[in-house]
Formats: structure tokens, C-alpha cells, sequence
């Protein structure tokens, strides 16, 4: 269970001469790091720091990297830090949550910072159009 999250690093530039053309905008959460946290309330072996590193990419363009850390929740932090240190991996529950989670800030905060840049959004928006569309004339002949 995520427990607390928060921003540790906001890196973002644009280069407008390479803004021309098509772009492509690529968007990509990973998890860099994942460290022993230690909350009292929580007691001994109970909680991990996962750091993570949101990058959205405009090639040439411009870029955002976000860096952070999301404090987890664990029934025991030895077994998941050894699982980590060994193999660089996470459960599969809990790099499903991590990663989802950290698309849901990292792109809210992506869609913000690329507008500030004037960069297109990292994301479609859905679009509202005219229909365009004859209205249909049913005709009903009465029963006899």
C-alpha cells in the first residue's frame, strides 16, 4: 500500500528551433532505486522507499525528467530488499501499483510542465466535433 509520495528533482527544457514537424513524445516510468525506510508507527520491517524516474522525451525537442520516491507499505522489507539487491526486481503486485500510480502524478504533472514549455501535451485529449450528420426522417404508416 503507497503510503506517501513526493517529488525530488523537476528537469524540464524545451528547444524551440526543433519544435517544427512532427514530434514524437515518449513517455516512460522506471524504478531506479528501492531503499529501507524505517516509520516508527509502523514498526520494524514494514515499509520501502521505491525512487523512480518519469522521463517524457520530445527528441530533439525538449524533455522532462521527474525524479521522486513513493513510500510502500510491505509485510517484510528484508525479503523484498534482498529480492531487489539480487535481481533488480519488485513483485509483480507491487511494480503493477508503483507503476501505475507514478504514470498518474508523473503525467498530470508531464501535461502541466510540457504547456509551460510550450510543448505538445505527452498525452491525446479527446476531441469534441460537430456531427455532421442528417437527422433521419422515419416514417410510420398507421396499422390498419
Amino acid at each position: 500500500m503507497i503510503l506517501g509520495f513526493n517529488f525530488t528533482s523537476i528537469n524540464a527544457y524545451s528547444d524551440e528551433k526543433n519544435l517544427s514537424g512532427s514530434l514524437d513524445v515518449n513517455s516512460v516510468p522506471s524504478i531506479d532505486d528501492v531503499v529501507e525506510k524505517k516509520l516508527e508507527f509502523l514498526g520494524d520491517n514494514k515499509s520501502i522507499g521505491i525512487k523512480f524516474i518519469f522521463t517524457t522525451s520530445y527528441g530533439k525537442a525538449g524533455e522532462i525528467i521527474q525524479k521522486g520516491e513513493i513510500i510502500y507499505q510491505v509485510q517484510d522489507a528484508k525479503k523484498i530488499l534482498k529480492k531487489w539487491k539480487d535481481e533488480k526486481k519488485l513483485d509483480d503486485d507491487i511494480t503493477l501499483n508503483v507503476l501505475n500510480f507514478i504514470l498518474s502524478k508523473c503525467m498530470a504533472k508531464s501535461v502541466d510542465l510540457a504547456d509551460t514549455l510550450r510543448l505538445p501535451p505527452p498525452l491525446q485529449f479527446p476531441h469534441v466535433v460537430k456531427n455532421e450528420q442528417q437527422p433521419k426522417v422515419e416514417i410510420f404508416e398507421k396499422k390498419k
